[in-house]
């Protein structure tokens, strides 16, 4: 199985999803400001099927749960809050679930590069 390095769950995790989701959203004239919203509008106006709309969103949700699980233990521990996150310290299933929501990061990023030549 992949192995997953140490991240930083808001630049290099929730990134994708956000920076894709402006790039559809400015493309179909989209006026919506936050992510998933920028996803769905985006979707239906490209047709875009829901069911992969809907992957990039619950996996771009998942990590910003993570980033919220992992400060609520920073808060807790009372020390500064980062988003750096150790897959080791994830239990199996979600580490397993980390994995998947990078596949879909990197099929958007896909689908942004075939159709905007990026």
């Amino acid at each position: 199985m992949d192995q997953l390095l140490p991240a930083d769950l808001k630049l290099n995790c929730s990134m994708p999803f956000i920076d894709g989701a402006r790039i559809l959203s400015l493309a179909a004239g989209d006026t919506h400001t936050a992510t998933v919203d920028r996803l769905r509008g985006a979707g239906r106006k490209f047709g875009i099927g829901s069911t992969e709309t809907e992957a990039w969103i619950q996996a771009f949700l998942f990590i910003q749960a993570l980033r919220l699980r992992r400060h609520q233990a920073q808060v807790e521990q009372n020390v500064a809050t980062d988003n750096f996150l150790d897959p080791d310290t994830l239990n199996d299933l979600d580490r397993r679930i980390l994995k998947e929501a990078l596949r879909q990061a990197r099929k958007l990023q896909t689908r942004l590069r075939l159709d905007y030549q990026l």
